[in-house]
């Protein structure tokens, strides 16, 4: 008996070829010829306005035929859980103005959006989208991962997004490698909608975005913008006692990342390498995330990190030497359009330089230290405070970071001024208007000064040494322009009469 397009039923399949059809291309995407899929988010943007100036619809008759909705749809008929990274552009899914990495089948041209605009497959509608989290260097909390993309609406779930990877062996033997990515993320949460699915087939796919979401943990001083309902929790009820570490290497003088799982809740765990201990608290599922602070003079080599009953092999190794910021110096306003940063390193080494604006990171190079010790970068930084840290990387090591140094920055023309009164005694005007003006800016500016002499019962029309100056119906006006760090000065003979009188001044 036929069954729609002439397909025939079989036991094996008793919806249909059409359907048998559909569920082999969402299975073996790569089988097709001529078209390929990719899964999760990589460094090209997956935006779901294809073709150019074609929106993607939700709301319309018909479905939209395009390889990457293809998977959407064919979700509720077969009760397929669809799970994707949102992307590694630090990014507001929900704000963004600008597109400047589609389309994907051609040269990426900037281009205007809106929030219609989605990022395909994650910001299709019943699409587990998945944020990466990292561990703070610092202190060791979980916190969202600096390169994930983030939005209001736009997140489900967070999940680990710096992982080691299975990967060719290295020159040194190592089969392991630290990958970072929301595309390391996802993974881990398609993994728990298969758990929960194996352990409940009867769930929908609904369901299982669901206990999703309401099983995640929060994470520190992040919100539901920028993790969805929060850190994923697998629930599997580990009992036994498990530490792991964020590198295989920990270097002397510096703390490093330690996570824990299984422990008794609410406990005290002591984290031991040799001698040196620290104890760190479990929550309330036996869990803990901290850093261990390796003391200097560690015995270099193989070692073991001790959390309770739970074992983790590292290796420690020597740390580099800190490099030094000599410039700019804390508290200082450089007034230039490139700012000048240098310091002290080891000859021959390689310096990381990061200007921080907040959480953002406008400037960040690496550069040689000179045979003599020295090293110097030039930043083109715009207006505004920012804070400057190091740190030194000799092969895959690198040295704890600098102390931030902040500093301002004024690369526009920052004309001030100030105005002194000097008492005249028998001339024919009694007080003389002192006005200096000075561009403390990085560039030449040109200033309109107004000068209210209302106050005032006469003042004459001085001759300036630069610009000019005209009578205004409330004084007088003072147009000129200085180059960075000039100085001027007018010199007003005025009469003030029976009362003590000021000029008001207005710089344009």
């Amino acid at each position: 008996m036929a069954a729609g397009r002439g397909a025939r039923r079989s036991p094996r399949d008793p919806r249909g070829g059409e359907h048998r059809r559909r569920r082999e291309r969402l299975r073996h995407p790569r089988d097709r010829p001529g078209r390929a899929r990719r899964r999760h988010q990589g460094r090209q943007s997956d935006r779901a306005h294809l073709p150019r100036g074609e929106h993607l619809r939700h709301d319309v008759g018909g479905p939209a035929r395009h390889p990457r909705r293809e998977p959407q749809l064919l979700r509720r008929p077969l009760g397929v859980v669809n799970v994707a990274a949102v992307g590694n552009e630090s990014q507001d899914l929900a704000t963004m103005t600008t597109d400047v990495l589609s389309p994907d089948d051609g040269a990426p041209e900037p281009r205007s959006v809106d929030s219609s605009c989605l990022k395909a497959p994650a910001g299709l509608p019943d699409v587990i989208s998945v944020a990466a989290a990292d561990q703070d260097e610092t202190s060791g909390a979980v916190v969202r991962a600096g390169f994930s993309n983030y939005g209001a609406g736009k997140i489900t779930v967070t999940a680990p997004g710096v992982v080691w990877s299975a990967v060719t062996r290295q020159d040194d033997g190592s089969i392991y490698a630290l990958f970072p990515g929301t595309s390391m993320a996802s993974p881990h949460v398609a993994g728990l909608a298969a758990r929960m699915l194996a352990a409940d087939p009867t769930l929908t796919p609904d369901e299982v975005t669901r206990r999703i979401r309401a099983t995640a943990d929060g994470v520190a001083d992040e919100g539901p913008d920028r993790v969805g309902a929060g850190l994923m929790d697998a629930d599997i009820g580990a009992s036994v006692p498990a530490v792991g570490v964020y590198s295989r290497v920990a270097l002397t003088g510096q703390p490093f990342r330690v996570t824990g799982s299984g422990h008794p809740p609410r406990s005290t765990v002591e984290l031991r390498i040799g001698s040196s201990m620290v104890p760190v608290q479990t929550d309330a599922q036996g869990r803990f995330a901290t850093v261990f602070p390796l003391p200097a003079d560690a015995p270099a080599g193989p070692s073991t990190l001790i959390a309770g009953e739970a074992r983790a092999p590292l290796v420690i190794r020597t740390s580099p030497a800190t490099p030094t910021i000599l410039a700019p110096r804390a508290g200082t306003t450089v007034a230039a359009t490139t700012t000048t940063i240098s310091g002290t390193g080891v000859p021959g080494s390689r310096v990381r330089v990061d200007v921080r604006d907040g959480e953002l990171t406008p400037f960040l190079r690496f550069v040689t230290v000179r045979d003599d010790g020295t090293w110097t970068v030039n930043a083109p930084l715009t207006q505004g405070t920012y804070e400057v840290v190091a740190r030194t990387i000799v092969g895959g090591d690198t040295s704890a970071t600098t102390a931030p140094v902040r500093f301002s920055v004024h690369t526009k023309s920052a004309i001030g001024y100030s105005v002194e009164l000097s008492p005249q005694p028998g001339a024919a005007h009694d007080t003389l208007i002192l006005l200096d003006l000075a561009n403390a800016g990085a560039a030449g500016g040109r200033a309109v000064v107004d000068i209210d002499l209302t106050a005032f019962a006469d003042a004459e029309i001085p001759v300036p040494t630069v610009g000019e100056v005209e009578r205004t119906a409330r004084g007088l006006r003072w147009t000129l322009t200085l180059d960075s760090a000039e100085k001027a000065q007018l010199q007003i003979p005025a009469t003030s009469g029976d009362e003590p009188a000021f000029p008001v001044i207005a710089v344009r």
